[in-house]
């Protein structure tokens, strides 16, 4: 991995064995400014050295122990209709996005067997630490036990492999300060950027899918590569298109 190529300084650590990306710099202290990962022994941190400061720590399988976790039911949850689940079902879902794993984590709260594919290094490592976690812990270690990671580019990994749905979430600017709103939002947006070559996941997740292909998007914005969906299911702020499978 190239340092340079991201504003991560490198890994702040006084514990041997950082889960970190093998090589990666370690910092005596934190940098002066940009994002850096802080190891303390027990949960690997992505943190902004410049106000205002954050620190972030990943936990998808906490979701379904959260309040919008307690109350979900696949009846009530928009992403739950969108890739059909049903109850006493476990669905093979890839998400093919991962990011901060937060839908992942709600959907294998539900009941699917869920595959995060996650291709950048940093955020891999912070989600494989997340399920490090959850796993030794009794009231998350369920949700953990139907949550998989794989690090590497999702177009790869949908060429080989195949699922029952392909859930993608890209990542991208709206031009709307609500979409920046969130810690887990603004220190990922500025870690990676937004996904420039999302709209070609979109054929390589038909082909992986055997029943059906769910996008995420922001209420108001386009489809992703300009294709219509098949069908939608709109929230308040939030739209999930479905599409069928290639042929």
């Amino acid at each position: 991995m190239t340092v340079s190529a991201t504003p991560l300084q490198g890994i702040v650590t006084t514990v041997d064995a950082a889960p970190a990306p093998p090589g990666w710099p370690v910092l005596e202290a934190p940098p002066q400014s940009g994002l850096y990962l802080h190891w303390d022994g027990w949960a690997l941190a992505l943190c902004r050295a410049t106000p205002p400061r954050m620190r972030l720590v990943l936990d998808p399988a906490a979701t379904s122990l959260g309040r919008r976790g307690r109350q979900a039911s696949v009846g009530n949850e928009h992403i739950a209709r969108a890739c059909g689940l049903r109850g006493g079902g476990t669905p093979r879902i890839v998400d093919a996005t991962a990011g901060a794993g937060r839908d992942a984590g709600l959907l294998a709260g539900l009941g699917a067997q869920v595959t995060m594919v996650e291709r950048s290094p940093v955020v891999a490592a912070l989600l494989a630490d997340a399920l490090r976690r959850a796993g030794s812990a009794p009231a998350t270690a369920p949700v953990a036990a139907r949550l998989a990671l794989v690090s590497g580019e999702a177009s790869a990994y949908l060429g080989d492999h195949v699922a029952d749905i392909v859930y993608l979430d890209p990542m991208y600017h709206t031009g709307r300060r609500k979409a920046l709103a969130g810690k887990e939002m603004q220190l990922l947006q500025a870690l990676l950027g937004p996904d420039a070559d999302a709209d070609t996941l979109l054929d390589a997740a038909r082909g992986a899918a055997s029943q059906r292909v769910v996008v995420k998007r922001h209420r108001h914005a386009p489809p992703l590569a300009g294709r219509r969906p098949h069908h939608s299911l709109t929230g308040r702020s939030t739209r999930f298109d479905v599409y069928l499978p290639a042929g």
